[in-house]
């Protein structure tokens, strides 16, 4: 085996952590409040981002065996007591 398929067979997502190494960033309206939630490593991490730009990291625990397409679902079972007349939904506004 030469470099060139060492290299390659390394950057391979295993397929036990499908999203371990695919660097992924959502932004999410959460009930009228910002996040951002991005893969990091093996993890999700999320941060709450504030009228002025700043992020402060949410207290937030999402299963890293969680994948992209279920986090709004998540976000919503987790945070629908946020729910209000005028924000009533949770929805992506990026990925990246």
């Amino acid at each position: 085996m030469d470099g060139d398929e060492s290299c390659a067979r390394q950057q391979r997502p295993s397929p036990h952590r499908p999203y371990a190494s695919t660097p992924m960033r959502h932004l999410f309206n959460v009930f009228g409040r910002i996040m951002a939630i991005e893969r990091v490593d093996e993890r999700w991490v999320a941060h709450l981002s504030g009228p002025d730009g700043k992020r402060a990291k949410a207290q937030l625990a999402i299963p890293s065996e969680l994948g992209p397409d279920e986090l709004a679902q998540y976000l919503y079972d987790i945070y629908h007591e946020n729910a209000t007349p005028t924000n009533g939904d949770v929805f992506e506004i990026r990925a990246s």
